[in-house]
Order: structure tokens, then sequence, then C-alpha cells
């Protein structure tokens, strides 16, 4: 015979399927994140306008002109 109150106690159950449950959650639902923003977006080519130094515009020779940097 058993010792009083030994087996009224619930037995634990193990971790590993439960961890699992929630990685396969998670996974799901940065699946259903990933497929809701659209994937990637081709994006257009913009062509900037860099304006150009002073003294390369106003005719001034190559002598006058300021070292870059």
């Amino acid at each position: 015979m058993a010792i009083l109150g030994q087996n009224y106690r619930q037995r634990r159950r193990p971790m590993g399927p439960l961890i699992l449950v929630v990685l396969a959650v998670l996974v799901v639902a940065l699946l259903v994140l990933a497929y809701s923003r659209g994937g990637e977006v081709p994006t257009a080519r913009v062509e900037k306008q860099i304006p150009l130094p002073s003294a390369t515009t106003s005719g001034a020779g190559a002598d006058t002109a300021q070292p870059e940097g």
C-alpha cells in the first residue's frame, strides 16, 4: 500500500512538446506577417542632379579652381 498523499500529485508533463508548439506558432506568425507585407517591392531608379561647383560653371581656368576635399 502506498503512503498516504503520494499518489494524489499530478505528474508534470514534459516541456519538450510545448516548446515545439510555441516555435511552430511563431514560424507561422512570421510567415503570415511576411505575406501580408507583400514581400520585396521593386524600387525605381532615381537619378539625382548633382550641382556643379561654381568654379567650373563660371568659366575660370583650372589653376583658379579650388581643390577637392
